[in-house]
């Protein structure tokens, strides 16, 4: 975890800001370059409106999860209009590139090895000024992340980042460790704005490049364990104006708990990066169990992640089958922060459109963030 503060000396006159050093990590690695946009999108949280462990409709009023999915004049049901980060071909920004499904809201991974240099090209399609600014990832000329400028709406920004050693793997770690990247204009209103993505860091030489790593892992997830608070969104105004017109109070009981929607997001490769934004998540995978590589070797099936941190666990797909995945902080998991992963048998190496994996490794990497309620 890092926090950032000014220093100041205190005096009868005035207090004097103490500037900080600049320190400029060394590069000695390739420069990789991203052209990434906030675009907006009409985003819906529950296009299948079936329950994916039960099969029971959500739309049933005695159901716990109707709150969360009705509409109609006084609620803004599943449909919420979300600003998100997408992946574009070059600074053109005229062609999108397709990413799984299975990333749902979540932009694309940000990868690089220890010593290179990341380079983003970032256009702002949206309606509101965003940036973007990958964690633990210093700019390139010793800047503070927090001096990220903003992006306004229309204009391309180039934000230059290295990837100094002490973001990168840790002596016993995995070869490859998840953090995120956000937009931090203003961080709480942004993220429940709906950008937020997976960042990649490896050791020197991991990665190759095209990107791709040349080690055993097979497989990598990255999950986003998110409430994301519809009522402190950008978009706020214009989604309860449009799909709830019929209601007054805003700030009724009801209706604030009716946008609080309590999500998990994760996309395919062979490890598993859980992005949280919450206060504390216990993160449960049944059927299988994770090795969590530090300073000792632990292996566990619930994963404790603390709000601001992050963590990288292994996987070996031993046991095939779907298999329940979810929070186990239960009113998480009954308000909808759950879901079913499949690991197929090794001869099969099929790919479904909610899990992947086969008996090869699979390494899970798992962050928290602190947003305020």
């Amino acid at each position: 975890m890092f926090a950032f503060y000014n220093a100041h000396v205190c005096s009868p006159a005035s207090p004097k800001i103490v500037p900080q050093p600049k320190l400029v990590p060394k590069a000695n690695g390739i420069t990789r370059r991203y052209f990434i946009a906030a675009v907006e999108v009409d985003w819906d949280y529950a296009p299948v409106k079936i329950h994916p462990l039960t099969g029971e409709s959500l739309l049933n009023p005695n159901s716990s999860s109707y709150l969360y999915i009705r509409g109609g004049p006084n609620f803004v049901g599943t449909i919420y209009r979300k600003a998100i980060y997408r992946k574009f071909t070059d600074v053109t920004f005229s062609q999108i590139v397709p990413q799984r499904e299975s990333l749902g809201i979540l932009g694309p991974y940000i990868r690089g090895n220890v010593g290179d240099t990341i380079e983003v090209f970032f256009k702002n399609m949206a309606s509101f000024p965003f940036n973007l600014v990958p964690r633990n990832l210093p700019f390139a000329d010793g800047s503070e992340i927090s001096s990220a400028l903003p992006t306004l709406p229309g204009q391309i920004k180039l934000y230059r980042y290295i990837v100094p050693e002490r973001s990168g793997p840790k002596l016993n770690e995995p070869n490859c460790v998840g953090s995120m990247y956000t937009s931090r204009v203003t961080p709480l209103n942004d993220t429940y704005s709906g950008l937020l993505g997976p960042v990649v860091i490896c050791r020197p030489g991991i990665l190759d490049i095209n990107y791709q790593r040349s080690d055993k892992v097979t497989t990598e997830f990255a999950t986003a364990f998110v409430i994301f608070n519809e009522n402190l969104s950008h978009y706020s105004t214009y989604n309860f104006a449009t799909s709830a017109p019929g209601r007054l109070n805003t700030s009724a009981t009801d209706f604030v708990n009716s946008n609080s929607k309590n999500s998990i997001y994760y996309t395919e490769t062979s490890e598993v990066w859980i992005l949280r934004k919450e206060k504390g998540q216990h993160v449960h995978f049944h059927g299988q169990l994770y090795i969590r590589r530090t300073s000792q070797t632990l292996r566990g099936d619930v994963l404790e992640v603390f709000a601001g941190t992050y963590e990288t666990v292994e996987m070996a797909g031993y046991n095939p089958g779907t298999w329940l995945f979810h929070c186990h902080v239960s009113l998480h998991s009954a308000s909808g922060m759950e879901t079913v992963y499949t690991i197929h048998p090794r001869k099969l190496k099929v790919y479904v459109t909610k899990s992947w994996g086969d008996a090869d490794v699979v390494q899970s990497n798992i962050a928290g963030e602190v947003l305020a309620d």
